[in-house]
């Protein structure tokens, strides 16, 4: 089956967004040890917002940002605890290489991948809710943090 192929029930506007794929890693100053990470975000066509979900050695965490042709900005939070770390990483040949720091956690250097996996996934079920607008929807903590992009 195409995802192409799945039936959106009336009612719903369809709204153009992308599903990538994220891999990467950021060196920990405070251990001095580099971890990896992976996950996936959507991003969508008129706004360039992002958001989707990481895990690594230290667990599961939610990001959203912004991805344009040249820069690459998230927050992620981690889902057991309150502090945000900020990504900023701009585009090296097909490399995202950047850094990272947080209020309660460390700064460093960081170097990601991402990969276009499917150019229409509106159905695909991930990530956070969208209005028309491409507005993440009934989630206040990442419609204040998108204004910082």
């Amino acid at each position: 089956m195409e995802i192409k192929d799945i039936q959106i029930p009336e009612g719903i506007n369809k709204i153009p967004v992308r599903l990538y794929g994220i891999a990467g890693w950021f060196f920990d100053w405070g251990s001095k040890t580099p971890f990896s990470f992976g996950g996936y975000f959507k991003q969508g066509d008129n706004d360039g917002l992002i958001d989707g979900q990481l895990i690594d050695s230290y667990g599961a965490s939610q990001i959203g940002g912004r991805m344009t042709d040249d820069s690459l900005k998230f927050g992620k939070k981690y889902t057991d605890r309150d502090n945000i770390i900020h990504y900023k990483f701009k585009k090296q040949g097909d490399f995202w290489i950047g850094e990272y720091d947080g209020i309660f956690s460390d700064s460093g250097e960081a170097k990601c991948l991402t990969t276009l996996l499917e150019e229409d996934a509106f159905v695909i079920a991930c990530g956070l809710p969208r209005t028309d607008e491409g507005i993440i929807r009934d989630h206040n903590f990442w419609m204040d943090y998108s204004e910082h992009f």
